[in-house]
């Protein structure tokens, strides 16, 4: 029988991708939307009536998808303006503090978002455009993807804990 953290970890890794690839999905409609709403505008001089709109609602929702695997690997972008002078003590506190504010900002973030998308879908809530279309599953999308970003983010600063070793270890990377 697996442990229960290899279970999280298989089940983080399977949900990033199918996140990953729900962002890959977005972008490139948001691409294909709005190739087409420039070809439309300088053939026909019209442009498509709700291409503005659709990229706008799906925005938000491919980029926070694609957020827990950037946290899962770490491709945030990193200040590191005093990581040379730090000792490694001070590179562990820091990175701790750092991994602790970005936890209550997902925090902060799955909450509301999940407070919204709850609201929208149980009003069917539509966009006011041209041809409307439902909103809320841009949000769920949102919200799971802040939440998935935010598992992430609390598994990663529990092992800091856990682990001494691993803090050393991103300490030396960093400094590389």
């Amino acid at each position: 029988m697996r442990k229960p953290a290899h279970q999280l970890s298989a089940a983080i890794i399977y949900l990033r991708r199918i996140f990953g690839f729900l962002s890959s999905v977005l972008i490139a409609a948001m691409v294909i939307i709005g190739a087409v709403d420039v070809v439309s505008s300088n053939i026909t001089g019209y442009p498509v009536p709700i291409a503005a709109e659709l990229s706008s609602a799906l925005l938000p929702a491919a980029v926070f998808l694609a957020m827990g695997g950037a946290q899962h690997t770490g491709a945030h972008i990193r200040v590191d303006l005093f990581d040379a002078v730090f000792s490694p003590r001070m590179m562990r506190a820091t990175t701790i503090i750092a991994h602790g504010v970005g936890c209550l900002v997902l925090a902060g973030l799955s909450y509301g978002s999940w407070r919204l998308a709850v609201k929208s879908f149980a009003i069917d809530e539509r966009a006011v455009a041209a041809i409307q279309f439902p909103i809320w599953p841009s949000k769920i999308s949102f919200a799971a993807g802040a939440t998935l970003a935010l598992i992430v983010a609390l598994r990663q600063l529990t092992e800091m804990f856990v682990s001494i070793e691993q803090t050393k270890k991103i300490a030396t990377q960093i400094r590389d």
